[in-house]
């Protein structure tokens, strides 16, 4: 049987990272002698864009889960950014911690794993 699943826009590029990727930064910064104060402000992200929609698909198939994704216009943001992709440069330069999860499959194996 097929699931319903109401969602907002499924056309998107989104820098989502892996709860273990997050972790490993936290513990990179706790861990750096290299702090310049204890004020510095990074971006933990994994530098390469994910498209929702795939992510979606993908998740639902690795959970063996007929789904058929609705967008549901209250879901919806107005003048949503198309593709929204950050960089860890700064946070790599300081700590050498770099992101394990790239890829849209890496971070379902991820959330499932």
């Amino acid at each position: 049987t097929q699931v319903k699943i109401p969602v907002g826009n499924l056309e998107i590029i989104r820098d989502i990272g892996s709860i273990r990727d997050l972790q490993g930064a936290f513990l990179a910064v706790l861990d750096s002698s290299d702090r310049q104060d204890d004020c510095e402000v990074f971006n933990v992200c994994s530098g390469a864009g994910k498209h929702l929609g795939r992510l979606a698909e993908g998740l639902a198939r690795h959970l063996g889960v007929r789904a058929r994704f609705e967008v549901d216009p209250s879901r919806v943001r107005p003048g949503e950014p198309a593709s929204i992709i950050g960089t860890h440069e700064k946070l790599t330069r300081l700590t050498g911690w770099s992101p394990t999860c790239r890829t849209e499959q890496a971070l379902i194996e991820s959330f499932v794993g």
